[in-house]
């Protein structure tokens, strides 16, 4: 079952996602692994890459040029390059290709 994260900020009851297809499309596209592109802050390389693939199930023919787009939208009305991108970073870690996070452990923290 994958696992979605809330991403409202192109359209309302959207979600984002990633599993093993997408996140290798991610690094193929960035050119680097998923731990170098995990391990750096984030930045509109990854913020469109991002959305371009993790957003895919909602919009099947989806373009960089689309995203940039929408995040310029989004910029226009206040909002700011973390929003989007921390929401790609949450999904990917979601995917479970770093394991399962022990909730339990998490709680007692």
């Amino acid at each position: 079952m994958k696992k979605t994260v809330p991403f409202e900020f192109f359209g309302e009851n959207q979600t984002i996602y990633f599993d093993v297809l997408r996140i290798a499309e991610l690094e193929d596209r960035m050119k680097e692994s998923i731990y170098e592109i995990m391990n750096k802050s984030g930045g509109m390389k990854l913020a469109v890459a991002g959305l371009t693939i993790g957003l895919r199930h909602h919009y099947p023919k989806i373009t960089p040029a689309f995203v940039i787009e929408k995040m310029e939208e989004h910029f226009e009305h206040g909002g700011t390059l973390e929003e989007l991108v921390l929401p790609v970073a949450k999904a990917i870690s979601e995917s479970g290709i770093f394991g399962k996070k022990d909730e339990a452990k998490e709680k007692n923290a």
